[in-house]
């Protein structure tokens, strides 16, 4: 018997990245110790752990018989990205900007920021309807 953990937004962080810092560093702050929240334990959460509690399968893990969703992240920066800092980097350092390449389910769907195999606009217009809805609704 146990909770299943996994990191999400409400919708008013537009870089998830910033969730995953967020998570790192104020449970850091709270309990006034480094080595609480370690980087491969955020991303486990933001990973395989918010896959898990949404309820799907096979997903959220790079794995033989796993669904090949995945993100190509620039690594360059002033530091060197090594197997030993490689999630301290990941969560520290990157955001959306740094991603290169979006895979879900082994298809490429986004490369160097542009949306692949769907229309954006039309995406973005039903976003931004669902969003003016939902703002009268809790506004009346």
């Amino acid at each position: 018997a146990g909770v299943t953990v996994g990191l999400g937004s409400d919708g008013y962080v537009n870089d998830f990245y910033e969730v995953v810092r967020a998570t790192f560093l104020i449970h850091k702050a709270h309990k006034q110790d480094p080595r609480v929240m370690p980087a491969p334990l955020v991303w486990y959460l933001a990973t395989e752990g918010g896959a898990r509690a949404l309820g799907l399968e096979k997903v959220g893990r790079i794995a033989e018989g796993w669904q090949a969703d995945l993100q190509l992240v620039d690594t360059r920066m002033p530091t060197p990205t090594e197997a030993h800092n490689l999630y301290d980097q990941l969560v520290l350092w990157r955001n959306a900007s740094h991603v290169r390449l979006v895979m879900v389910a082994g298809q490429v769907r986004v490369r160097d920021g542009v949306v692949l195999g769907a229309d954006e606009a039309a995406i973005i217009a039903r976003a931004h309807a669902a969003a003016r809805k939902l703002w009268k609704m809790t506004t009346e």
